[in-house]
């Protein structure tokens, strides 16, 4: 369903977010049908910006949002602006939430770059800020053998039995 803009002219926030979005009952979510932006998100002007229709649906039913807080989905629908599926979190419990339900991208592969396989074949070591990473036992071995050689030359790759 299109509207003109002029349409909207004058009419209260609430209203325009409850005309330009339908209920689905199977989820419970409140799908925006109006603008979309980058992601998936809906997009409405409010106090002369440009928002995320979710984040807009939230600060008039409890307030004004804290800076460096994101407005989080607990459907993981993006479009979704229903109240009781919203949250706050910070950015890092926002991840967190995400890997949590397994739709990070991260925890979503299965090979390295250059196409091993991560099953038993992953370190998972630790940064000095805490965060865990993974990376590929196989390209981590080969990226010291070639540390080595550059380094020590082909003695070193000789004392340890390699060919050439």
């Amino acid at each position: 369903m299109e509207f003109e803009q002029p349409y909207f002219k004058g009419m209260p926030t609430m209203d325009r977010l409850l005309l330009q979005s339908e209920f689905v009952t199977e989820s419970g979510c409140r799908i925006w049908l109006g603008s979309e932006e980058l992601g998936g998100y809906g997009g409405i002007r409010f106090n002369g910006h440009t928002r995320r229709t979710h984040r807009v649906m939230f600060e008039l039913i409890n307030g004004p949002v804290p800076a460096g807080v994101h407005v989080c989905h607990r459907c993981d629908v993006p479009q979704c602006i229903n109240p009781d599926h919203l949250f706050i979190g910070t950015p890092s419990e926002n991840a967190l939430d995400s890997v949590a339900k397994g739709r990070h991208p991260a925890t979503q592969r299965t090979h390295c770059p250059r196409g091993h396989s991560f099953e038993n074949n992953v370190i998972i070591g630790k940064r000095p800020n805490g965060r865990t990473y993974r990376k590929c036992l196989e390209c981590s071995r080969t990226r010291a053998r070639e540390y080595q050689r550059k380094r020590f030359g082909y003695k070193a790759a000789i004392r340890r039995g390699e060919q050439g």
